[in-house]
């Protein structure tokens, strides 16, 4: 298996993003204490699309097609990547300000963004925002991962074609249950909910230079273990069949 992964934010970001992320888990930690272990601000990234796969008599196929669909589709990483830069760049995302009591244009997985803008689910602390002119009609996110379906690259959440996915997560850390109790989880759930939704919305705008690929051991991308690579130089490192990531500390060579 190859894992590897398009981002947004990971490592340098937006100081929009930076700022979002310190003041989210600094609240979060003031209410869950040790039962919260946050990740370092470069760790915490957005995923576009995964781009995992599976090396086969030379070339590699996307694992999502397979798994979801049993189709067997070599991936075009170069024709992903021109996708993302004709037609989706700069990735405008909103996070917060959506009020619990107003009606918006658009769901996320049929609930209102304000419940989904914040949770604490499967030991992980996550929050969700969403490209600015998304609406019931035109989702941004979710159609440029559609495209990439042009380059043999699935979303993980597009098992079949009526599947919608706009959501802009990223991921603030980790949540120890046996630190926490369900009621002080909940609360805390709760407070950054409200938070999220009364506060100004933090827009954030995303450029070439702020996406890239990450070569991964674990899908938390923990910059010890994890590769990043410009748009351009992960086309030129895949070609050379150079991706790695054990023992590697992020910025450092690429392995050969």
């Amino acid at each position: 298996m190859t894992n590897l992964t398009l981002v947004a934010g990971y490592g340098a970001k937006p100081r929009a993003f930076a700022e979002l992320v310190r003041n989210l888990q600094d609240r979060l930690a003031k209410m869950l204490g040790v039962g919260f272990t946050p990740y370092s601000v470069d760790q915490v990234h957005g995923t576009v699309i995964g781009l995992e796969g599976m090396r086969d008599a030379g070339e590699l196929v996307n694992a999502n097609f397979l798994r979801l669909r049993s189709e067997r589709r070599v991936m075009d990483l170069e024709a992903a990547i021109e996708i993302l830069e004709r037609d989706a760049l700069p990735l405008r995302i909103r996070v917060g300000g959506f009020a619990e009591s107003k009606h918006y244009s658009f769901t996320s997985q049929r609930r209102h963004p304000y419940e989904r803008s914040f949770s604490l689910r499967g030991g992980l602390a996550t929050v969700i925002g969403w490209p600015t002119s998304s609406n019931e009609r035109m989702r941004v996110l979710d159609g440029l991962r559609r495209r990439f379906a042009e380059a043999n690259v699935l979303h993980k959440y597009h098992a079949t074609d009526t599947d919608v996915d706009d959501d802009f997560y990223f991921v603030l850390g980790r949540v120890d249950d046996s630190q926490t109790d369900r009621q002080s989880r909940a609360d805390a759930e709760t407070t950054m909910r409200e938070h999220l939704g009364n506060r100004e919305p933090v827009l954030l705008e995303l450029g070439p230079e702020h996406l890239s690929v990450v070569a991964y051991e674990d899908p938390a991308l923990p910059l010890g273990t994890s590769r990043a690579f410009s748009l351009g130089d992960a086309i030129r490192a895949l070609d050379a069949c150079s991706f790695g990531a054990r023992r590697r500390r992020f910025g450092s060579e690429v392995p050969s």
